[in-house]
């Protein structure tokens, strides 16, 4: 019984980890796309 409760944390641990993850890999990609836009149109139009 103790031993499924623990495999169910462990699983329910893994899952979190990858979804802060995958979060992370989200914001960051934002993060470059906003930046390149910035850039791309600080260049064009001499913002």
């Amino acid at each position: 019984m103790f031993n499924d409760i623990y495999n169910f944390v462990q699983g329910l641990n893994k899952k979190t980890v990858f979804l802060i993850l995958d979060i992370n890999f989200f914001l960051t990609l934002l993060l470059l796309q906003c930046s390149c836009t910035f850039t791309w149109l600080h260049s064009r139009f001499k913002i």
